[in-house]
């Protein structure tokens, strides 16, 4: 579309608007209540916007929502609009209404729509407008619909104010785009209904003209002639009728006729009728005049719908205004339902609960072809290798290609200026699914770590289908991001794939993009990546494709041999000569064209043999016609001078890389002496040696702090190298190589001989394992955040403190150490030097890696180092190296969470045996810390929930949602008992001196009685423990001891009497079911409060206490209503009953003479009876609680 600069405000919309129609009246009704709370929607999950101008045209549209909603658009855009939010048919969509009337303010309306509304693809203008008569080849009439389809060679809007008078008149600047194909396509069903006569507007209008205020008005439709104008000020043109003006009655039709054509759209207010002529005089087909919607059409592909309300003259139909907005609104909602939602576009997605937490899948910075770090690298010159793009263009598009596109060559062949090309075509047509630049030395984009993430994470943008398998993916295993690449595959890839069970996709296939497999440090990766990719065959409804670049190398050669007949391969550097020269010539002459401008050198500079002589020194070599070309035109030297510098450098070398690179490498050496040489050579390698070999690009700043060299030295020694490395300005940005290709050079061992700057790879690991092990051992520490508490939580800490206390050469230094001292000449010997930094460091390191991030990487690390244990004969490391491998896998998601735990928490519980622990719990280990795990209790058989100790520490009560309590002996470990009960899990536990309390999920507490069931005798007066009596299974209530002393009773909570020989401890006999005893006086009866045939005729209730008077022929029975009864023990018969208390009776004891009976109960006091009369002497109530058993006595 054409960009156009803004005009003055528009004052109105639609037609004429300079008086306001009445306002719809507002019914209330009695029984009016708040309005109800409105369901948020996610601003992402809105897919069409609808402008409105004018209130009463947002209420219309308002009135065919089927669900309105809420919504918190993003903070994005500079202005803020009236927006309401809600649904039509499948669709979400957006209601904007712009401050002011004017194509201005629309299109900064639709820019904030635009930026708040991410996933709005198109947008339908809907209001009111102003008919243009053109009787009788088309007779519009009020409240009819004009709809901007395009006819007759034009676009469907034009704005007809937009360019300038000329000799042949007023002549339009540009245009504007057509409406949205989908748009059109929707209007072109609905007239397909209409001749079928099952349209639904009619159905639509009718339920918003039965709104108030939005009803068809009663009122003529009359046209006046051109040349009569409006008689008075007022809106009423009843004046105009009676003053006999020509006018044209227009007979009322049943329902609004849809007329489809241009629309004219300006900024003006046509105010009369020899305007509306003069304006539309170029127009002939023009249908109505209308505000606004050219300002929306310059920001979102638009439909313009509006409802005639006027005929753009002095005579105002004002009474028409609300009704044209409805039928506006009618027709909007007719069109958007005819929309498949799923057919918007593929980068929709349409549901918010297919959103997915990107987070889990980590993409590799960097590695999409239109990138931030690559947009200036080069695509194919226009005109160049066009043979070789037609050939891929022809793969694509052949149904029966094979489903990979090999395309190898040796390096700097100019294999990924290809892939960006081909990327950048497919994403212009729609095809590109996704795409991986894989480049060494660039952090994840050198390894496979995250390809599979970053690739899904392009394609579910690219086809929604997959999201929802995605997602699930993703809810099931949210680490897979970090498992193996045939899980990540399945999972991430193949799954969602084959989930799939319908598509709307085109059936092109969707085509990914891999470029420089042979940039990547793992081999085997690669090959279980090529061996993956054919499972994607079974997909049926979304078919994949892969283009795919890297050099020829064995590996990579093997791998492609297992799938032979799956792909097809074009070697780069084996294509026609003539064709590479053609191609190389055309690049020479478009740098050479530019360099001439900026020199203002002559047109034949620098003359075609010099073209061939560079075109055959570069062959076939399209990096190192780059390289010359930028060496050649630096601005810091005099171009002719370096072109010459080259041309006079005729040895062919054995590399075709030296002739590139030799000559940029011999300017650091001009005029100086061979010391001065050797010293830059020296200095050369310490820096770019470095450079080169560095697994993640580092900042000038960065590597002066890990190399000890001043930044300004680093500096000075990198600006004659521009046109090989990328130097940035500041200090602070990475630099890098401009081309793997010189790396590659620099370190070819076949012409090391003969390249005085060949650098020895393994030295430079060397040297950079000792100044990684240097940095950390200089910075890292306890705390290197200075967090406030040792629990704070590591998503708590902020972004910037972590970089400014963790600075870029520490983090490169805890990442990437054990790296280089694995590709180092002797990984065994510097891990003697590592290991007297890690002893002091190795808890200081897992923080800082924790911190960043990192700790899976740090695993890695320190598995790493123990596969060298077995070459390295000292035991110390090796103990070392394998107990920090369990410190770590024990304590690695403490430390993600809370890193300064691994100081405390990690500590504490790892085994007094452990190395690290016995190095770091001096003075790592907090001081409160004092004591060691004692005991491991082991019994339940799921996880424990809660733990109390008893009031004398002895016992230690556990819950656990087994639904179980294990109760453990705390002197020994030893287990007590398990009380069941509940059935659901425990919630909690609590002792009391006698009770343990529970609760549950059940919804139950529960007291238990955690007495161990034995009797204690002790001497009163030595205070020795004569015997424990064993045989209650539970807690025992008071025992009995008989009245020579030789015989003990006792009984039990569930009603079992034991009887003993307190002399030998022996159990003399068990009884069962009594709830109290007593015994005789003489020794020979023992009364027992059973539920014999007698008592069950008497009581109601149990019988809780018992008592003998002196005689033992009487026996005295309490029950658990509180009734005292008197027997006869020789007949059995009941003798009297006593007066009741008013609860339980738990205690009874007779006088000495027996002449009285002292009774304690739980209605808190205590009386006295006569035992001749069962009559109640006194009663005792002064105790503020219940009398317990054993509660009452004479002395």
């Amino acid at each position: 579309m054409l960009k156009r600069k803004r005009q003055s405000s528009w004052e109105a919309t639609g037609a004429i608007q300079p008086r306001q129609p009445p306002a719809p009246v507002h019914q209330s009704t009695d029984d009016e209540s708040e309005p109800e709370q409105l369901k948020e929607i996610a601003p992402e999950t809105i897919t069409i916007a609808v402008f409105c101008a004018l209130p009463y045209e947002v209420i219309a549209v308002i009135h065919c929502l089927d669900e309105e909603f809420a919504c918190r658009p993003t903070t994005l855009g500079s202005q803020k609009y009236i927006y309401t939010f809600g649904r039509i048919g499948s669709h979400k969509i957006v209601i904007a209404r712009p401050h002011q009337t004017g194509t201005v303010d629309a299109a900064h309306c639709a820019t904030a729509v635009n930026q708040q509304f991410p996933n709005v693809k198109f947008a339908l203008m809907v209001g009111i407008g102003a008919g243009i008569p053109n009787l009788p080849k088309v007779d519009i009439r009020l409240g009819d619909i004009v709809v901007s389809i395009p006819q007759n060679n034009h676009p469907g809007v034009i704005q007809y104010d937009f360019g300038k008078y000329e000799e042949n008149g007023f002549v339009l600047k540009g245009s504007l785009d057509k409406p949205p194909p989908i748009l059109i396509s929707a209007d072109g069903s609905l007239q397909h209904d209409e001749g079928l006569g099952r349209c639904p507007l009619k159905k639509i209008l009718r339920h918003i003209t039965r709104k108030p205020g939005f009803g068809r008005p009663d009122i003529e439709d009359i046209l006046f002639d051109k040349s009569f104008s409006h008689v008075n000020e007022g809106d009423d043109c009843h004046m105009c009728e009676t003053m006999g003006g020509n006018k044209l009655a227009r007979e009322v039709r049943n329902r609004p006729m849809v007329h489809r054509g241009l629309i004219l759209s300006g900024s003006g207010v046509i105010k009369n009728p020899s305007d509306r002529e003069r304006l539309c005089r170029g127009y002939k087909d023009a249908l109505c005049y209308e505000i606004g919607a050219a300002g929306i059409m310059d920001e979102i592909p638009c439909l313009v719908i509006r409802g005639i309300c006027d005929y753009a003259d002095t005579h105002k139909q004002v009474g028409w205004h609300y009704y044209a907005a409805a039928v506006a609104a009618a027709y909007c909602k007719a069109i958007l339902c005819k929309v498949d939602s799923q057919s918007i576009n593929l980068d929709t997605v349409g549901n918010l609960d297919q959103t997915i937490d990107m987070s889990k899948l980590p993409i590799a910075e960097g590695a999409y072809f239109d990138s931030y770090d690559d947009q200036h690298e080069p695509e194919c010159l226009e005109g160049t290798r066009t043979e070789l793009l037609q050939d891929i263009g022809d793969w694509v598009n052949n149904p029966e290609a094979k489903f990979i596109f090999w395309l190898s060559g040796m390096a700097g062949t100019g294999k990924s200026t290809v892939s960006r090309t081909v990327a950048k075509t497919l994403a212009g047509k729609g095809s590109l699914g996704a795409s991986f630049f894989f480049k060494r030395g660039e952090g994840h984009r050198g390894n496979t770590k995250r390809f599979f993430p970053t690739v899904i994470r392009q394609l579910i943008n690219n086809i929604p289908q997959l999201i929802l398998g995605v997602r699930e993916s993703l809810k099931n295993d949210p680490d897979i991001a970090s498992k193996s690449l045939p899980e990540q595959f399945n999972k991430l890839l193949l799954r969602p794939l084959l989930a799939v069970t319908q598509s709307n996709l085109q059936p092109a296939p969707i085509i990914i993009v891999a470029d420089a497999l042979d940039e990547c440090d793992q081999d085997k990766d690669i090959r279980i990546i090529l061996h993956l990719l054919p499972e994607v065959l079974k997909s049926k409804f979304i078919h994949l494709r892969f283009f795919l670049t890297s050099r020829n190398e064995y590996h990579i050669q093997q791998s492609f041999k297992d799938i032979v007949s799956m792909h097809q391969n074009l070697v780069l550097h084996q294509i026609p000569e003539s064709m590479l020269e053609r191609d190389m010539t055309l690049y020479f002459e478009y740098e050479f064209s530019k360099m001439r401008r900026q020199h203002s050198f002559p047109p034949d500079w620098p003359g075609s043999q010099t073209i061939k002589t560079l075109v055959l020194r570069a062959m076939p070599l399209f990096i190192s016609a780059a390289k010359l070309c930028r060496f050649i035109g630096n601005t810091k030297w005099v171009t002719e001078k370096r072109l010459k510098a080259i041309l006079a450098d005729q040895t062919m070398y054995a590399s075709k890389f030296k002739s590139t690179y030799v000559p940029v490498l011999n300017q650091l050496l001009v005029d100086q002496d061979e010391w001065e040489s050797q010293q830059s050579i020296d200095e050369f390698k310490n820096i770019v040696g470095v450079i080169i070999v560095v697994a993640d690009p580092l900042s000038i700043h960065a590597l002066s702090q890990l190399l000890c060299i001043e930044a300004d030295d680093i500096q000075n020694r990198l600006d004659l190298f521009h046109s090989v490395l990328n130097v940035p300005k500041d200090l602070d940005t990475p630099v890098k190589l401009l081309h793997a290709s010189f790396r590659d050079f620099l370190l070819d061992s076949k012409i090391k001989d003969s390249n005085p700057f060949w650098i020895d790879e393994k030295k430079v690991h060397d040297r950079l394992t000792m100044q990684c092990l240097i940095v950390m051992s200089h910075n890292l520490r306890r705390n290197i955040c200075f967090l406030p508490e040792d629990n704070t939580e590591r998503e708590n800490i902020d972004a910037r403190s972590i970089a400014r206390c963790i600075k870029a050469e520490v983090q490169y230094s805890c990442r990437y150490w054990t790296h280089h001292l694995m590709q180092g000449s002797d990984p065994s010997s510097l891990l003697e030097d590592a290991f007297s930094i890690l002893r002091d460091h190795i808890l200081h390191w897992m923080e800082a890696m924790s911190i960043l991030g990192l700790m899976s990487e740090a695993v890695i690390m320190v598995n790493t180092l123990n596969s060298l244990t077995a070459e390295n004969q000292n035991p110390e490391i090796s103990a070392f190296l394998y107990d920090a491998r369990l410190f770590i896998l024990k304590n690695r998601h403490l430390a993600e969470i809370a890193p300064l735990q691994l100081y405390s928490s990690a500590l504490i519980f790892t085994p007094k045996t452990s190395v690290i622990r016995r190095g770091f719990e001096e003075q790592e280990l907090p001081s409160w810390i004092y004591t060691y795990p004692r005991f491991t209790l082991e019994g339940h058989k799921e996880s424990v929930t809660s733990m109390a100790f008893s009031s004398d520490e002895k016992l230690l009560a556990s819950g656990s949602r087994d639904m179980t309590i294990q109760v453990w002996d705390t002197t020994t470990g030893a287990w007590q008992r398990t009380l069941r009960g509940h059935t659901d899990a425990i919630c909690s536990v609590a002792f009391s001196p006698l009770l343990l309390a529970s609760s549950s999920n059940d919804k139950t507490i529960k007291l238990w009685e955690i007495a161990d069931g034995l009797i204690r005798l002790w001497d009163t007066i030595t205070k020795d423990l004569k015997h424990e009596f064993r045989g209650h299974k539970g807690s025992i209530k008071p025992a009995t001891i008989s009245p020579c002393g030789r015989l003990l009773a006792s009984i039990c909570n569930d009603g079992t009497v034991n009887v003993w020989d307190i002399c030998t401890g022996y159990l003399q006999r068990t009884v069962q079911g009594c709830l109290a005893i007593i015994f005789s006086l003489d020794n020979g009866l023992l009364a027992l409060p059973m539920t014999l045939a007698l008592e069950q005729a008497i009581y109601n209730q149990s019988v809780i206490s018992v008592a003998f008077l002196k005689d033992e022929r009487t026996l005295v029975s309490a029950s658990i209503d509180g009734i005292v009864t008197i027997w006869d023990t020789n007949t059995r018969i009941l003798q009297q009953n006593a007066e009741n208390h008013g609860g339980l009776i738990p205690s009874m004891e007779f006088s000495f003479d027996g002449r009285l009976l002292a009774s304690a109960s739980w209605d808190k006091t205590v009386k006295l009876w006569d035992t001749e009369t069962g009559k109640a002497i006194t009663t005792f109530s002064g105790h503020g609680d219940i009398v317990l058993v054993g509660g009452v006595f004479f002395r």
